[in-house]
């Protein structure tokens, strides 16, 4: 599999653009009503193996969150610094949602010195090689109703003796954003991540040792990662993988109509600026069937992996839902569908595509579900395609996953519109 046309795949994301993802934007999209003070969690550090060692860790608060990292430049198996939130007793249930970065590039050589997983109390829920992924990973983990307190932690910890390459500074974690509410499952420690690596509690692979040319983990990472000159196997995934090229957004095919009757016109708007590539339909009230599609054809081949930042603004809003929603296709075939008045965060996608399966394309399409009243919704409910890219993989068939925990699988689709209340008619954004 292989994206096509090459010549327009090169994207190299401007300063501006990831000037525009600031710390304030993604302030502005968080509800405060719901938001956690990520600054008031307990740092504590030590070694796993040695109770009596003496780790010493470093912490920064800002307003792009609440950083941490091992004050050691070599640090020793077992050694770790640890981030914990206590989760109050509740009654109903509670999601809990974190934003976490961390700011090692990808580069799997240098995999299988230190890791960072996430617990509830003693129980792991994943860990991952801080060289897996460098992208935000959005993680969300829903609690049942409990009379005790619990506790959420993101453990940063080394898996084996580290040389003395100045680890500590350059593999920092940011717990960017958090936020709190209610959740009304009956499961317990249900979880998802926006991170592919994310895979469980699987154990992380030891290092090789590399050779004394290669580059430390003091060194700057690239704005874009470069690629490996051959794939190197990820245990987590089972596939090879590469740190991928960024897609050219406004290399995109965008189209539109309705679903329902082949011989209607439906207006469509696109634009393509520093935050992304912007689609929408124009029409205040769509009807039932009306679309606009964001299409990228790909061609067979060997394996790739695609992943795709998805914003819409429309704020999260359920007394609404059931008008309009957005979908990730692949081919004509539906992985998810997600209300556009479900999640306001940014949803990272990922799909990963095997060498078995032949050309075909990757969509986001946004769809009105029923007849819509005119409320502006075509101006309100934008979808923004912010980053895309493209890597090698080697594994079989179609696989995808979601950071956004309201995007439904096909099966269970998008939930239908109330009757619009009296109060309603005249609402716009």
């Amino acid at each position: 599999m292989q994206v096509s046309p090459i010549a327009g795949m090169v994207h190299e994301p401007v300063a501006a653009q990831a000037q525009t993802r600031s710390a304030d934007l993604d302030r502005a999209i968080w509800p405060e009503r719901d938001a956690i003070d990520v600054h008031r969690a307990v740092l504590r550090s030590g070694n796993l193996l040695d109770p009596e060692r003496e780790v010493g860790h470093v912490r920064r608060r800002s307003a792009a969150g609440d950083t941490f990292a091992l004050d050691l430049r070599a640090p020793r198996t077992g050694d770790f610094v640890e981030w914990s939130m206590v989760v109050p007793p509740s009654e109903e249930g509670t999601r809990i949602e974190l934003w976490v970065k961390q700011r090692y590039a990808e580069r799997e050589r240098m995999g299988g010195y230190l890791a960072y997983a996430v617990l509830v109390d003693d129980h792991e829920l994943f860990e991952q090689d801080i060289t897996d992924w460098q992208p935000r990973n959005s993680v969300w983990i829903a609690l049942g109703a409990s009379n005790e307190e619990r506790r959420v932690r993101i453990r940063l910890r080394a898996l084996r003796n580290c040389p003395d390459w100045n680890w500590g500074p350059a593999a920092a974690m940011t717990v960017e954003r958090g936020r709190q509410e209610a959740w009304h499952g009956r499961e317990d420690l249900r979880w998802g991540a926006s991170s592919p690596y994310a895979r469980g509690s699987e154990p992380v692979p030891t290092a090789v040792e590399p050779s004394a040319a290669e580059a430390t983990p003091g060194e700057a990472a690239p704005a874009v990662p470069a690629a490996p000159e051959a794939p190197a196997i990820a245990a987590s995934q089972g596939g090879a993988h590469d740190a991928g090229t960024w897609l050219r957004l406004d290399a995109a095919r965008v189209r539109s109509g309705n679903l329902l009757d082949s011989a209607a016109v439906v207006e469509h708007a696109r634009t393509t600026d520093p935050d992304g590539d912007s689609i929408a339909l124009v029409s205040g009230g769509p009807r039932k069937g009306d679309h606009v599609d964001w299409s990228w054809s790909l061609q067979g081949g060997p394996g790739v992996r695609v992943e795709l930042w998805l914003q819409q603004k429309y704020a999260e809003k359920p007394e609404v839902a059931g008008h309009l929603a957005y979908s990730v296709l692949v081919g004509d075939q539906v992985l998810f569908t997600q209300d556009v008045t479900a999640w306001q965060p940014r949803n990272t996608v990922w799909i990963a595509m095997g060498e078995d399966v032949a050309d075909t394309t990757v969509t986001v399409r946004l769809e009105a579900l029923r007849d819509c009243p005119d409320w502006k919704w075509g101006e309100s409910s934008p979808i923004t395609i912010e980053r895309a890219r493209a890597m090698r993989w080697s594994g079989s068939g179609t696989s995808w996953g979601a950071s956004s925990p309201a995007a439904l699988p096909a099966a269970q689709g998008a939930p239908a519109a109330a009757a619009p209340v009296a109060r309603r008619r005249r609402w716009s954004r």
